[in-house]
């Protein structure tokens, strides 16, 4: 039974069938597959590499481009991919709307952030909720066994990003994991953030470390997703055995991207400005370069607008005690005549 045959049976007892992309159009499907998981698989593979290496290298350097990333994430970039991943046609007027609304957002929070000096906060959000994550994937193994799942993930989706249950026994405790899992990495932002404030706030080190490990990790996060959508393109066999070790690799790949960054900050940086293998290499970091020379641009304009608006009320403050900043006074005073 297709999907739309599916949702007409469902509606039969109701006045009439609401609309859904499902009735307008069916899901592809290739060797029993929907096309949509298919190609959001190969997406991810091939981007998420690109992007793990790219951003590892070159995000520490690059601030708005960092606070751009850091605030798709804030703003649910990710939920809107997995709803294009569930549509038939990947794409409709709501879910247009919604990547715009994240994406125009996201802009205005790396301006914001690079106007008012609250990169840190992003970064701070970014390492906790991913480590949070990726922490309490080691214990998902055993929520996913207390709530009567099956053993292996299924694709993911708006609910599970990272993969969803299969099959459970208790729903009511999936949700439960799912409220215990946003509130953790909330709470731990808040403390991590106060302690940062009160101690570490005029520390350099620390400061560079914590940028570092931002970065790190949304690489790490990146070549994870690429490495889940080669698992799921490949044998069936393998899912089951990657599963286990996704948590291992993302660490082993966050120290080891963090280990590059702190080397090309400390040792080779001046070696690379001459290197022509390093100039080929960011020529095809082309794209992260338009969108930090674009909110650059943006944040030029934004601020001379905003000088020029503080220079125009510096104009009209009375310069003498008692001045007035009645353009009608001014230009009588001007004239040498009295305003009665």
């Amino acid at each position: 039974m297709s999907s739309q045959e599916a949702i007409a049976e469902g509606a039969e007892q109701t006045a009439g069938i609401p609309y859904s992309p499902e009735l307008a159009w069916d899901f592809f499907e290739i060797d029993g597959k929907h096309v949509n998981d298919t190609v959001f698989n190969y997406l991810e593979m091939f981007w998420g590499f690109y992007f793990a290496i790219y951003f590892g290298v070159l995000g520490s350097n690059l601030d708005r481009v960092a606070s751009f990333v850091y605030s798709l994430r804030v703003f649910g970039f990710y939920s809107v991919w997995l709803l294009m991943r569930a549509n038939p046609v990947f794409m409709d007027p709501l879910i247009f709307e919604q990547l715009s609304r994240c994406v125009l957002a996201a802009g205005m929070g790396a301006l914001c952030a690079q106007i008012f000096k609250t990169q840190k906060v992003l970064e701070c959000y970014t390492v906790v909720s991913l480590g949070t994550v990726y922490i309490v994937d080691f214990f998902d193994p055993l929520l996913r066994e207390k709530a009567g799942c099956m053993d292996t993930l299924g694709e993911p989706n708006r609910w599970y990003p990272k993969g969803s249950w299969l099959s459970c026994k208790d729903w009511q405790f999936a949700y439960a994991v799912q409220w215990t899992y946003v509130g953790l990495a909330y709470v731990i932002v808040a403390i991590i953030l106060c302690v940062y404030k009160c101690c570490f706030s005029n520390n350099k080190t620390i400061t560079r470390w914590a940028q570092f490990f931002a970065v790190a990790m949304t690489s790490a996060s990146a070549a994870v997703l690429s490495l889940k959508g080669l698992v799921r393109v490949v044998p069936d066999s393998w899912e089951a055995h990657m599963d286990d070790f996704m948590n291992l690799v993302f660490w082993g790949l966050v120290g080891f991207i963090f280990l590059v960054q702190e080397c090309l900050y400390c040792c080779v940086a001046s070696c690379l400005a001459d290197c022509c293998l390093f100039q080929v290499f960011l020529c095809f970091a082309a794209p992260m370069y338009w969108v930090e020379n674009t909110i650059e641009w943006i944040e030029c304009i934004v601020l001379n607008k905003k000088k020029d608006a503080e220079d125009a009320e510096d104009l009209e403050e009375p310069l003498t005690p008692g001045g007035s900043v009645n353009p009608r006074v001014m230009s009588a005073d001007k004239l040498g005549m009295t305003v009665l």
